[in-house]
């Protein structure tokens, strides 16, 4: 993904990105693209989601990991969202 998306994500108040899943809408507004390429990446298997009830979820971790941000795990077993060192 391009800078444009990191900055996107970046750019998010520390309160809405600690939620574990995002609906496609608010997923489509994180990562500056529309609901239908979301859907398109899903169904290319590019995306994972989740079901509930009637509604689509797009969990957190997608979400980094499409704007170049991928969850590490930390030394105490949870989840660090700080960027990997390469």
């Amino acid at each position: 993904m391009s800078d444009h998306v990191l900055e996107r994500v970046d750019a998010q108040p520390d309160s809405f990105l600690p939620r574990a899943a995002y609906t496609m809408s608010e997923a489509a507004e994180l990562l500056s693209c529309t609901r239908k390429h979301l859907y398109a990446l899903m169904n290319r298997g590019e995306l994972r989601s989740v079901k509930l009830g009637n509604s689509r979820r797009v969990p957190r971790a997608e979400i980094l990991r499409l704007s170049g941000n991928p969850p590490v795990a930390s030394l105490e077993g949870g989840v660090n969202t700080e960027e990997v060192q390469r």
